[in-house]
């Protein structure tokens, strides 16, 4: 892994721990709270403090289903730097607010084609691939640099539990 590749999965798992708390948004039963989430603001480390002290995290590979049905892998993201959350279709304001966040970065960075959005749903069985593209829609996603995940529940499992963590 490159010393680019390893600070985009820092950012990216840094950032996809800020929209952990939308895990527990579904419909169905609360999911745990991520452990992260349990430690106070000012103890958690931040995108910055990881870079400066050069500490990298590896996010595993993988491969899903984008919002358009097309498959969608860790190799696409190769190369560039990308923000991750995870989401679920069905969840309130917490994930409102992240989606909100994601906008106002995807706006920042509106034409460059090193930044990516990635946006891993948590509820597969409900987030397909159509439920996702409409998603993006009422988002305002620039579906090009902005995508929308979903695989099975199984997949979802292990990335949340072992990628961004």
């Amino acid at each position: 892994m490159t010393a680019r590749n390893r600070r985009s999965a820092v950012l990216a798992v840094v950032l996809g721990l800020g929209g952990a708390a939308a895990i527990g948004c579904g419909g169905g039963a609360p999911a745990e709270t991520a452990p992260a989430m349990d430690a106070p603001a000012a103890q958690a480390p931040t995108a910055g403090d990881l870079l400066a002290s050069g500490h990298s995290l590896e996010v595993p590979s993988f491969s899903l289903t984008d919002q358009t049905g097309a498959p969608f892998g860790s190799a696409q993201l190769d190369g560039h730097v990308w923000v991750a959350n995870l989401t679920s279709t069905r969840c309130g304001d917490a994930c409102q607010a992240v989606t909100a966040a994601l906008r106002g970065i995807q706006d920042e960075f509106l034409g460059s084609e090193d930044v990516l959005l990635i946006s891993f749903s948590v509820d597969p069985a409900n987030d397909t691939p159509q439920v996702l593209a409409g998603h993006a829609d009422d988002a305002g996603a620039d579906q090009d640099h902005w995508k929308f995940l979903t695989g099975r529940p199984n997949q979802i499992t292990q990335l949340s539990r072992h990628g961004l963590h």
